[in-house]
This record gives structure tokens, C-alpha cells and sequence, in this order.
């Protein structure tokens, strides 16, 4: 009897051994095990940058600087290549270096709005397709309500992290462009004054194209300048005459040789200065007018336009009539005499020349997963 109770009793001690034993173990797989997941963490960059370049025409005389601007951009590719549908989740974390952090209020409704983010959303992407994520997904994503960030869209500034994570390994690339955004233009021009001269044959006006007719033609057509001003009685230092057409004929009528001429009157230096001067008789003794602001001179402008704003090349006169009031106004001439300088002028377009998107570079980057292993309590 006390035998059988024995090993009763070694069987139970052994059944309860294998039975702790097995719970260890399963104990032991249990704690063991883990979910992988898959972060990949990539930078978003969406903005404008100045960068100056030396230039040496600014109406040809002003040395101005100008500013090369360039847009960058971000776009993001994920490919799910797993035969079958993952999901993942997405987030924007935005950052901003510390000499713009005055672009970003220190609180907006009493919450801080430095280096913010966006909820994070889960998408679903079915096997072997992809997506793209661009500037303008980030601007749509939902900011965290503990935390969002702040985006003024004239400062055109997107800068932080985009991150993407997932239980499975998805494909990653980031394709970064940089352009140049701006329309460099150079727009060559003359300034005239609209005047006129009076003369025995009648009052003229500087800068229209006049058609004269003489039966006594010049021996050569180098004379013919000579000829015009004999023909109009012009007095002396008034006026030059710009010849556009000469056209040989035969009067029958008179029975003799003709020219027909087509031609400007231009003022000379000594005109213009002289208006320049009544129209500004007080000014300082010792100012000149600038060098550059005469007639007869080719002048050069450079012009440079946004790319959201390319349009106004088609309004040249426009744009070099405000820069000519702009400089005389630099150069210390009162607002209401450059106002009535700028009513008498006529600015005549000669060229416009357009160059657009200096520089374009692309930069492609594969980003690499961080992989973490969470672990799996059940």
C-alpha cells in the first residue's frame, strides 16, 4: 500500500513538473515574440530661395544686384511591391531652422505652433500600386490638435519630415528638384521728350514720322540730311533729323527726277536739357541730371519676374516707365517734377530679350527603412 501511494505520489510530482515545465515555455515563446515595423523617415522641402548674382545693367549705369530665385520641391513615391494590401500611416513633422522662426507666431489660440505636425492618418495601398505625396497632400493633412503646425502660404516654406510606417517593407524614393523660378528679361529702350519745334514751314512734332517730297534731288544720298533741314528751315541746334525712307521717282507730271523721304525730327541734347530745366528751375546749383537720362542713348533694363507673374513682359513700356520715375526719384528729383517729366516722355521700345529657367537640377534619393521590432505581449 505505502508502494502504490509512493509512486502515486512521484507521478503527480512528475505531471506537475512537465506541466510548470510547458507553461514556462510557452511563457518564454510568448515574451519572446515580436511585430516588426518600418519607419521611413524622409525630409520635405518646399520653398523659395534668394541667392544674389552680380549684374551690371541696371539701365546699363546703376550696378544693381539682382537676386536669382529658385523653387525646390519635394515628391515622394511609395510602392507597396507585397502581394497584398498593406497599410500604413503617414505624418508631417514641420521644422524650421532658428533664423526664420519669426516667420511663426509664438502661440496661435493659445497653443505653440513651433515645429508642429499633422495627424496621423492610415492609408491603404493595394499590392503592386503606389501613390505620390507632394506639397500639396501636406498642406491637406489634418494638423494635430495638441500640437499643429503653422503654414502661411505667401512665405512659401514647407520644411520638416514626412514619415511613413508600416508592418511590411514598402519601396521609398524621394525625388527633390531645384528650379529656377524667375524671367530674367532685358529690355532695350530710348526716352524721348514729346515736344515740338516751331519753324518757317510750321510747327513740328519730335518723334513722328514725317513724308517729304523734293524735286531737287542731292548728288548723293549722304547730302540728303543736309537737304531736309534746308527743306524745313530748321534752326540751328534744335533738332536732328533721323532718316527712316528714301524713295527715287520720276515727276512726269514736272518732267524731272524726285526723292520721296520719310523721316523723324529728334530733339538734341541741348533741347531736352534745356526743357529738363524749365520744367525744374529750382533745383540745387550743383545738381546735374544723371548721365544716362537722354535721348538718342540706348538704354538697357533688366527685368526680373516671378514665376507667378510672367505676364507683365508683355507690358514692357510699362515696366521701364515705372524704373525710369524710380531712379529719377533716387537720384533727387522731386515727385511732382518726375511726375510731370514722365507725362511728357515717350519711351520706345527697340528689344526685349527672355531667358526662363536658367538652372533645373533633380536629385533622387532611395531611403532606407529604420526597422523596429515592438514586442507582443498576449
Amino acid at each position: 500500500m505505502k508502494r502504490k501511494m509512493l509512486g502515486s505520489v512521484i507521478a503527480f510530482a512528475i505531471a506537475i513538473s512537465c506541466i510548470s515545465a510547458s507553461l514556462l515555455n510557452n511563457r518564454a515563446l510568448v515574451t519572446s515574440s515580436s511585430s516588426t515595423l518600418y519607419r521611413y523617415t524622409v525630409k520635405f522641402k518646399e520653398e523659395l530661395e534668394w541667392e544674389e548674382i552680380p549684374s551690371s545693367a541696371f539701365f546699363a549705369i546703376q550696378g544693381k544686384r539682382l537676386e536669382l530665385v529658385s523653387q525646390y520641391y519635394t515628391h515622394i513615391n511609395i510602392y507597396n511591391p507585397n502581394p497584398f494590401t498593406v497599410k500604413l500611416n503617414k505624418t508631417f513633422v514641420c521644422t524650421l531652422p532658428e533664423n526664420e522662426s519669426e516667420f511663426i507666431p509664438p502661440e496661435v489660440d493659445g497653443i505653440n505652433t513651433f515645429g508642429g505636425r499633422a495627424i496621423e492618418e492610415n492609408y491603404l495601398v493595394p499590392a503592386k500600386k503606389g501613390f505620390e505625396i507632394d506639397a500639396e497632400d501636406v498642406l491637406s493633412w489634418p494638423p494635430d490638435p495638441d500640437n499643429p503646425w503653422y503654414h502661411q502660404p505667401y512665405i512659401w516654406i514647407i520644411k520638416g519630415f514626412v514619415i511613413i510606417e508600416c508592418e511590411h517593407k514598402l519601396d521609398v524614393v524621394a525625388v527633390y528638384t531645384k528650379k529656377t523660378v524667375d524671367l530674367i528679361n532685358k529690355i532695350s529702350f530710348h526716352i524721348w521728350p514729346e515736344m515740338t519745334v516751331d519753324t518757317p514751314k510750321g510747327k513740328f512734332e519730335f518723334n513722328k514720322l514725317y513724308a517729304h517730297a523734293t524735286p531737287v534731288p542731292p548728288e548723293t544720298d549722304d547730302e540728303i540730311d543736309a537737304v531736309m533741314k534746308r527743306e524745313l528751315e530748321l534752326p540751328e541746334g534744335v533738332a536732328e533729323i533721323e532718316i527712316v525712307g528714301i524713295t527715287h521717282y520720276f515727276d512726269f507730271l514736272g518732267c524731272t527726277p524726285n526723292i520721296g523721304i520719310t523721316y523723324i525730327l529728334r530733339p538734341t541734347y541741348m533741347t531736352w536739357e534745356k526743357w529738363l530745366n524749365e520744367t525744374w528751375p529750382d533745383r540745387p546749383p550743383d545738381w546735374t541730371w544723371p548721365d544716362w537720362f537722354k535721348p538718342c542713348t540706348t538704354l538697357e533694363q533688366v527685368v526680373q519676374l516671378a514665376v507667378w507673374d510672367p505676364w507683365r513682359i508683355r507690358v514692357p513700356e510699362e515696366i521701364v516707365r515705372g524704373n525710369v520715375w524710380f531712379s529719377l526719384i533716387i537720384s533727387g528729383v522731386p515727385d511732382d517734377v518726375a511726375n510731370e517729366i514722365m507725362r511728357e516722355i515717350l519711351i520706345e521700345i527697340i528689344d526685349v530679350d527672355v531667358a526662363e529657367g536658367l538652372t533645373t537640377s533633380l536629385d533622387v534619393e532611395y531611403i532606407q527603412p529604420e526597422i523596429i521590432e515592438t514586442p507582443t505581449i498576449t
